[in-house]
């Protein structure tokens, strides 16, 4: 009764990472690619999906021949249907390769395991928020999850041959099926099988005065009582009564290509209403080999062997940062302009050899994006693991058992587009991130925000914020100074630094007249997340934020946390994937200095005496150790350049203090709670809500794994002083934990975050250094686009990557951005004229 999120609508993460628009992005304007992203009926349908997700569930239940139907349409796809190189009877599915496109929150899915539950299963759609619904629940290694619009699969690494494509409720919602038929055609091997199950109550008088009455008396109502808005479903009835009916339909599929097309009816009240139409692409014609992106894919092409010559058994099928697909939801995002290759440059017949100094984000980006374009690649990291400012270890509790510890919660944000791409070479559905539906922020005062209705378009996200939050009243509003606020609606980078780098955050915002609760939630809980108190941060970087999150780009305030512990999730699938291209890795080995020698080639020395040679080299490293690397290399740079480096700060220090609690916290709270007004705790997270490994330990134990964190904490302040006054906030925020015993505690107290303070732009230094065989990378560094924290971080390592590919007349590599402007002409004409 109720229809399965199958779109065609729509780019692909906001996750996840990047679509297929790009190509035509760059040759149309925004009116064109609206009415491309859009339904028949002009309906954005994936967006409509993205805010009906969490509620469809449910509402398909009130059907209870939903799922009765899909397995009944699976069962026509698959009877028969023999592995391609058997001919042999499916039975339960071994050896065959089904694509099941709009594949909503897996119930199509689900009904293909049903019929078949040993065959591999590609299962697509364009509505991010269906798939978080879909990969929160229990599949085998053999369903794999992409998001992709149906029309460009191909852009998000999706290749045949398939023996059997499923199409529950998605040809209805294309605005062009004809083109996209014939593709799916393409996909199949010859012989093989499409099953487009599919509402068609166009040739029926009595079909349509039944739809319209269930669509009145139930699907509506049901749709607005349980979801909180009907638009989904208004659009619903819309489109069926407007689809083609069967003989129109099964005639669409002969004219794409198909042959023995035969529609099958359902039973019930749906007969005559619900269809399998199934269809077959003709035997003996040729099909596409099944190709794999590998290390030597460009931005062009997609090569079939790896630098060993083999196609990997698991290629990355998910968006990458390679090509011009788009990489979120946002048709407005933009790829940064790439270096060209010097015009009198050819390309090196050798391999050109690049140390990479650092292996967080930054470095390890870099890593990968130089070894995928054949460099040899060398990573030294000072700590014995990878990551960061991301890394985890492991340690033993009093208790017995092994956890692993970190350096606290890092959230992922589906803007976040360079990271996540860089997650898709190792996780190419991102399965092992979670979405968390809502991170409150709460006061002292009982003010309480929460994210989980926003609107994720702008500037409806901003303004039903202020509209709904309890920090905000009419006199609030009024009382804004609307015209210091006008260079939040214009932000590009760098002239926002020209404009406002000169003020700090706190003073920047009393002009604007914000009411302080929401003035502390709103933004300094924001500012914050920087490691900076907001009159030691810059009020330009406190607007990018503002822009990257809120005003400038329509990925909204959601995202995602890694469902294992750091390394686990990111570290050793990245390890082992840069190995696999060939890369040295060398843990534990700290970089003394960079020397260069007088034949053009540089020597890197470690702390345990050795040196290594490279053509290139990319410092990777913290500010700390990016001042010590440079002081100890007098051969590197200039004077100015030089000095540049060594006045770099690093932020005051952050304390994480984590806690394993012998009871559990109360059910209702939240995975993540941003705080204000509570003394030197900024935010508490509970890790059983999200990370496998806590969860197992609460589990075991009955109790909880608590996290609080406490940044830009004053100089000189006592650790142990200062986790007594976490704990303290802790009882007070959640009563229940007061009294409970503390199975065991880690604490870290790092200061190792870089400073962006007033006035502090002009002095960042950029990837580029005055040796073009030196580049930077990290999260301190120069990047003319809005970008931020991890984002910023592996957005320079591809630009420092990039710098040196250029260098070599290497393929350089696509970066995204959110648009690096305000998103409404009129806006950025009142900031230009009235702005102060």
């Amino acid at each position: 009764m109720i229809m399965k999120a199958d779109g065609p609508i729509g780019p692909q993460n906001p996750h996840d990472h990047d679509h297929d628009h790009g190509k035509r992005d760059a040759g149309r304007g925004d009116r064109e690619q609206d009415e491309v992203d859009r339904g028949p009926d002009g309906f954005d349908v994936a967006d409509g999906f993205d805010r009906g997700a969490a509620a469809y569930d449910r509402l398909v239940r009130l059907n209870p021949g939903y799922h009765v139907q899909l397995r009944r349409s699976a069962r026509r796809l698959c009877v028969d249907l023999g592995p391609a190189d058997s001919g042999s009877p499916a039975d339960r599915g071994k050896g065959l390769r089904l694509l099941d496109l709009g594949c909503g929150t897996g119930a199509s899915t689900a009904a293909l395991l049903d019929v078949v539950p040993d065959a591999e299963i590609v299962a697509v759609d364009t509505s991010a928020r269906m798939l978080d619904q879909a990969r929160c629940k229990s599949w085998p290694p053999t369903v794999e999850f992409v998001h992709a619009r149906a029309e460009h699969l191909d852009a998000a690494g999706v290749s045949g041959p398939f023996d059997g494509v499923f199409a529950a409720y998605l040809v209805r919602n294309l605005r062009d099926p004809d083109p996209t038929l014939r593709h799916i055609r393409a996909l199949l091997r010859p012989g093989g099988r499409l099953a487009v199950h599919e509402y068609s109550v166009a040739d029926s008088a009595v079909s349509r005065a039944v739809w319209r009455a269930v669509c009145a008396g139930i699907i509506i109502p049901a749709g607005r009582l349980l979801s909180g808005d009907a638009t989904l479903y208004r659009y619903l009835h819309r489109s069926v009564l407007d689809f083609d009916g069967v003989r129109a339909l099964s005639a669409r599929l002969r004219r794409a290509g198909f042959t023995g097309v035969h529609v099958q009816p359902m039973s019930g009240w749906q007969r005559g209403i619900v269809h399998t139409f199934v269809a077959h692409r003709p035997a003996g014609t040729t099909v596409a080999p099944r190709t794999c992106a590998v290390a030597t894919t460009t931005a062009a092409t997609t090569t079939t062997a790896t630098a060993s010559g083999r196609c990997r058994a698991n290629p990355p099928r998910g968006n990458t940062w390679y090509g011009t697909t788009r990489p979120g939801r946002d048709r407005r995002a933009g790829l940064l302009p790439v270096t060209p290759p010097p015009s009198d440059h050819a390309a090196s017949s050798e391999t050109p050899r690049v140390a990479v100094v650092g292996g967080g984000i930054a470095g390890v980006t870099a890593a990968v994006a130089l070894a995928e374009r054949g460099i040899a690649v060398t990573v030294y990291e000072r700590e014995p693991h990878l990551g960061g400012r991301l890394a985890g270890w492991p340690t033993t509790l009093r208790d017995g058992s092994t956890a692993t510890m970190s350096r606290g919660f890092h959230a992922f944000f589906r803007q976040y587009y360079n990271l996540r791409a860089l997650l898709r070479r190792v996780d190419p559905g991102l399965g092992s991130l979670v979405p968390l539906r809502d991170y409150p922020l709460v006061h002292a005062s009982g003010a309480r925000d929460s994210f989980v209705r926003l609107p994720r378009v702008p500037p409806w996200s901003a303004l039903t914020f202020a509209l709904t939050s309890p920090t905000f009243s009419l006199r609030d509003l009024s009382r804004v100074n609307a015209r210091a606020a006008l260079p939040l609606l214009d932000v590009s980078v760098p002239d926002i630094y020209e404009r406002l780098d000169g003020i700090d955050a706190l003073t920047f915002l009393e002009r604007i007249r914000f009411p302080p609760a929401a003035r502390d939630l709103a933004f300094s809980v924001f500012s914050r997340s920087f490691f900076a108190d907001p009159r030691q941060l810059s009020a330009a970087e406190l607007a990018t934020m503002f822009h990257l999150y809120f005003l400038g780009s329509s990925e909204g305030l959601p995202f995602d946390v890694p469902a294992r512990p750091f390394p686990q999730a990111i570290w050793n699938p990245l390890a082992d994937y840069l190995a696999s291209l060939g890369a040295d890795l060398r843990l534990g080995a700290a970089v003394d200095e960079v020397a260069r020698p007088d034949d053009g080639h540089f020597v890197v020395r470690t702390t345990g005496g050795e040196d290594a040679e490279a053509d290139g080299v990319v410092l990777a490293c913290d500010v700390g150790g990016l001042r010590d690397v440079v002081a100890a290399s007098p051969d590197l740079g200039d004077a100015a350049w030089r000095d540049r480096i060594a006045a770099q700060r690093s932020a005051p220090p952050f304390l994480v203090s984590r806690l394993w609690l012998a009871r559990p916290v109360a059910p209702e709270r939240p995975a993540f709670l941003g705080t204000a007004g509570f003394g030197p705790l900024d935010n508490v997270s509970v890790l059983e809500r999200y990370e496998d490994e806590a969860r197992a330990w609460a589990r075991r134990t009955g109790g909880s794994v608590v996290e609080l964190h406490a940044y830009a904490v004053p100089a000189g302040t006592d650790p142990v002083t200062l986790r007594g006054d976490l704990l303290a906030q802790l009882h007070r925020l959640y009563p229940e934990t007061a009294g409970v015993d503390v199975v065991d505690e880690r604490t870290e107290l790092r200061a190792d975050c870089p400073l962006f303070p007033p006035g502090g732009f002009a002095g960042r230094p950029p990837v580029t250094t005055p040796d073009p065989g030196v580049v930077l990378a990290g999260d301190l560094v120069r990047v003319d686009a809005p970008v931020a924290l991890m984002e910023r971080a592996a957005t320079s390592g591809l630009l420092a990557a990039n710098q040196l590919l250029a260098s070599w007349g290497r393929p350089t590599h696509p970066v995204w951005s959110v648009p690096n402007a305000g998103r409404w002409r009129a806006f950025r004409a009142l900031a230009a004229h009235f702005a102060p």
